[in-house]
């Protein structure tokens, strides 16, 4: 309404007119600051409601990818995955504890073949040397041959040294190489019982885990199954209360209507106050401005209460959303966190069980690498004693050759020295005795050669089965790869979670502060007691004017009816018409119709 001096102050107008025309256009006027108050706070929390409509769609969205990588990752290709390795896991640590406690076994026996031959190789040297000191003993003693025999007794005695040297040259690298294969079996049983021990602990700790994590994914799939109808509740009593603020933000159209029919009324009787002097229908003019008045009052009281109410919902539904937000949020948290009083997350804890599985099945692959290469040490070792012993033949029959001559020779001439005699014997006994141990040496390192030959034919067994089910290796990349699709969906789930919290500890608080923004509610009580206060002054200085009685109504407020759009304000006006009481809640028996009609209302 246009402000600066009405009209019909003229001076020919009775004074009690222009107080009422003053009166109105302040009336007016206040009604014009209620509606710019009322239209900023209902611009305010429709700002806001945008706001947190994106918010707690952001917050069901993040809850539904939540629950979809959760229930993707324990029903999906992955429980799959996890089923397929704890199922091979469970055949590798069968073939491989097979495999590896043969070893062992024959690894014992190899080493225990070994110990045996410590006797027969030092009496074989032992026998060298005796042989040695026999033949110095006959050159040096015994005059009776030399003269004999002269030169050709040095000569014999010489190449029987020849051999015996060479028999102890091979004897000592023998012996040298014995040994380094003793030392290296040894090294290979202890690193294989080592590998044996752990075996035991690690791969059945790994299977455990691997165990742990497909009874989770089962846990938390009833339990995703459980929570689901829950959150899905949620969002639909947060679509609830999006539709109910969207409704009543929609009052404030209605209001203004009110407000606005208010404003046109007291035009009219503005306008007609142009025309009214003291011949000319004042009385009447004045009982229709009493009860216009009163009128105005009624509207302007029920069109508070439908403010208060329509905010009181909007306000209620604003928290009811943080509400379900944050208990959507806090059932995110419960399926995925391992407890509901801790914040590490279920796969958080899997994912830190299946690392540790995988750096032992690391520590397995490289344990498979240092098993071959054990054997391969072992193996070399073995055929390089095994030249050596073989080497042995050869010396062996050189001996036995020279044994047989010096014999011979030496028995072709009857000397008749008995110690001539017995030292030729004591030649005969410790030849045979070297042959022996020889042959001892040559049986026992068949068998060893026997026992490698069943090691190296189980690891080729080994490596058979293997590329028929799976390696370490391939277990090892198998888990890497879970453990890679689990971390980026225990990522995702995390950042999912942190960003719902966050948002819904935002709305939490915002919306208190989006309540605490509302000013109609101290303005309206400051002003409408003036503007009722004011409606009453009319009302009272008619009254006093024409000295009316309460029963006396204007005969023709029937017009007024065409003003209004709404069944509230109908219901208000034939409610006074028809001397209600209660005229400031005429509606109760009525609201069911009022409601239907006010929804027909085309809003903003």
């Amino acid at each position: 309404m246009k402000k600066g001096k009405s009209n019909i102050d003229k001076p020919d107008s009775p004074p009690i007119v222009l107080e009422f025309s003053r009166i109105f256009q302040k009336i007016d006027a206040q009604i014009h600051e209620l509606h710019l108050c009322s239209s900023e706070d209902f611009l305010g929390l429709n700002a806001d409601f945008k706001k947190y409509y994106k918010q707690s769609k952001l917050i069901s969205d993040n809850a539904n990818e939540i629950i979809h990588y959760l229930k993707e990752t324990v029903t999906g290709d992955m429980l799959g995955d996890l089923k397929n390795l704890y199922r091979d896991l469970q055949l590798i640590q069968l073939n491989f504890s097979k495999h590896l406690e043969k070893s062992i076994v024959l690894l014992n026996r190899i080493f225990s073949l070994l110990e045996t031959l410590f006797l027969p190789v030092k009496n074989l040297s032992q026998d060298l040397m005796t042989l040695k000191f026999l033949l110095a003993n006959l050159n040096i003693n015994n005059t009776t041959l030399k003269a004999v025999f002269g030169n050709n007794f040095d000569q014999l005695t010489a190449e029987y040294n020849r051999v015996i040297n060479e028999f102890k040259i091979n004897c000592y690298q023998n012996e040298l190489n014995l040994s380094n294969l003793k030392d290296q079996v040894k090294k290979t049983l202890n690193t294989f019982e080592s590998i044996s021990e752990k075996n035991i602990q690690d791969l059945d700790l790994i299977i455990n885990h691997i165990h742990y994590g497909i009874i989770l994914f089962a846990e938390k799939h009833e339990e995703i199954s459980r929570q689901i109808p829950e959150l899905t509740g949620k969002t639909k009593n947060t679509y609830k209360s999006i539709a109910n603020i969207i409704t009543n933000l929609q009052y404030h159209d209605i209001i203004r209507q009110k407000m606005e029919h208010v404003q046109k009324t007291q035009k009219n009787v503005l306008n007609e106050l142009k025309y009214a002097t003291d011949g000319n229908g004042l009385e009447e003019f004045l009982v229709k401005t009493r009860d216009i008045a009163n009128l105005q009052s009624a509207q302007l009281i029920h069109a508070n209460k439908e403010y208060q109410q329509a905010i009181e919902i909007i306000t209620e539904k604003f928290i009811a959303i943080g509400d379900d937000m944050a208990t959507i949020s806090g059932l995110c948290k419960d399926i995925s966190a391992s407890q509901k009083d801790s914040n590490e997350l279920d796969l958080q804890g899997l994912l830190d069980k299946f690392k540790d599985s995988a750096n032992v099945l690391n520590h397995y692959v490289k344990a498979g690498d240092s098993f071959t290469n054990h054997i391969d040490s072992m193996s070399v070792s073995i055929n390089k004693a095994s030249g050596t012993i073989t080497g042995f033949a050869d010396v062996i029959k050189s001996l036995k050759q020279i044994t047989s001559d010096t014999i011979k020779y030496f028995s072709s001439v009857k000397t008749g020295d008995k110690h001539i005699e017995k030292s030729l014997f004591q030649l005969s006994a410790l030849s045979e005795d070297v042959i022996k141990f020889e042959t001892t040496i040559q049986n026992v390192f068949k068998t060893i050669k026997g026992i490698e030959q069943e090691i190296l034919l189980d690891i080729q067994d080994h490596v058979k089965n293997t590329k028929k089910t799976i390696s370490f290796k391939l277990a090892a990349d198998n888990l890497n790869s879970i453990i890679y699709a689990l971390n980026n969906k225990n990522s995702l789930i995390k950042n999912l979670l942190e960003s719902n919290f966050s948002i819904s500890a935002e709305i939490s608080k915002e919306i208190r502060e989006s309540i605490g923004r509302i000013r109609y509610y101290e303005f309206f009580e400051k002003v409408i007691v003036d503007i009722i206060g004011e409606f009453n002054l009319v009302s009272s200085r008619i009254k006093s004017e024409l000295k009316l009685q309460p029963e006396n109504r204007a005969e023709d407020l029937d017009s007024l009816k065409g003003i209004y759009t709404m069944a509230s304000e109908h219901a208000i006006h034939d409610s006074y018409v028809a001397q209600v009481e209660d005229i400031s809640d005429p509606l109760s028996k009525k609201d069911s119709d009022i409601e239907e009609d006010d929804s027909n209302i085309e809003l903003f």
